[in-house]
C-alpha cells in the first residue's frame, strides 16, 4: 500500500498504514457493544485501539462555555426589556385612571399621583 511521491529532492516513499478506531459510548463494563466493536477489530487483522467514551473525562470546551453564556445573557436581556415594557404599559394605564373622572377625584382624596415611566439611565438600555 505505498504511494510514491515527487519532491523537490527526489522521491520519497510514503505509506498509509490502515488502522481501526473502535468507539463504544455504552456506560455499562464489558457492555455487548463492547464485546461486538472488539469482535470487529480482532476480526478484520489491522491495527486497532478501543476507546470506551465512558471512561474518558469529557467536557465542555471554554468557546463553548463562552457561547452559552452569551445565550443566556441574550435571553436574560431579552426578558428585561419585555419586564420594563409591561411595567410602563402598566404606568401607562394607572397614569390614565389617576387623570380620567371619576377616579381622578378618588384619587385626589387618597393622594394618588402619576407615576414615572421606567426610563433607563444611557447604556442600560
Amino acid at each position: 500500500m505505498g504511494e510514491s511521491t515527487a519532491g523537490p529532492k527526489g522521491a520519497h516513499k510514503k505509506q498509509h498504514l490502515a488502522e481501526i478506531l473502535g468507539v463504544s459510548g455504552s456506560p455499562v463494563k464489558n457492555s455487548n457493544t463492547d464485546r461486538l466493536i472488539r469482535l470487529v477489530m480482532d476480526s478484520a487483522g489491522l491495527r486497532s485501539e478501543f476507546v470506551k467514551l465512558s471512561d474518558c473525562r469529557i467536557g465542555p470546551c471554554r468557546a463553548c462555555m463562552v457561547a452559552d453564556f452569551m445565550d443566556e445573557l441574550a435571553g436574560t436581556e431579552n426578558r428585561i426589556a419585555v419586564e420594563r415594557m409591561r411595567y410602563n404599559e402598566e404606568v401607562r394605564d394607572y397614569n390614565t385612571k389617576v387623570k380620567k373622572f371619576p377616579s381622578n377625584v378618588v384619587a385626589g382624596l387618597f393622594g394618588f399621583d402619576e407615576k414615572d415611566y421606567y426610563d433607563p439611565l444611557p447604556g442600560e438600555a
